[in-house]
């Protein structure tokens, strides 16, 4: 009897509702809220850094201004602030005037005319390398596009400086 008498003070409060349901639920929502916190501080983590080889650029965008990185290794960033892309900086090339899975020739692209006003079929394999990974990103929408026409319009140039038989041999 004296032992319920001396826990019943602890079990209700003054409108006569359990104490200790409410500590568990306290308890509980402080747990969830810990955990809550927990995962939070692991995600900011997850986002504070990026690690960088020595195949990619990496293009650190803080609050819409562009900076390239190159060194590699394990660099911070700020989370949500700071947005990282990465650029490759291996050599890629593209065919012009083909396609290159059917090597069937693409006429819209590799007919040209001579100096001679003869029209010969060129085409040519395009290879490149990305040297400003910023102004690859944001200087154009479609960098791969504009630097197609460049090479053709350089390649049509040519052509056109040349008789047909220089063009062939």
């Amino acid at each position: 009897g004296p032992s319920q008498d001396s826990q019943g003070p602890e079990r209700f409060d003054s409108n006569g509702n359990p104490v200790k349901k409410k500590r568990r639920g306290g308890s509980a929502a402080k747990g969830v809220g810990l955990v809550i916190a927990a995962a939070a501080v692991v995600f900011l983590g997850m986002n504070a850094y990026y690690v960088l080889d020595e195949e990619n650029y990496a293009v650190v965008t803080t609050l819409g201004s562009p900076q390239a990185e190159s060194q590699a290794g394990l660099h911070l960033k700020i989370p949500f602030v700071q947005n990282v892309r990465f650029v490759s900086k291996g050599i890629k090339g593209m065919p012009i005037g083909y396609d290159l899975e059917t090597g069937e020739s693409n006429e819209a692209e590799s007919v040209m005319i001579t100096r001679d006003f003869n029209f010969v079929n060129t085409d040519f394999y395009l290879e490149y390398m990305v040297d400003d990974p910023v102004k690859y990103l944001y200087a154009s929408t479609e960098p791969e596009a504009t630097l197609k026409m460049l090479a053709q319009s350089y390649i049509r140039d040519t052509v056109g400086t040349c008789d047909v038989d220089d063009v062939i041999t």
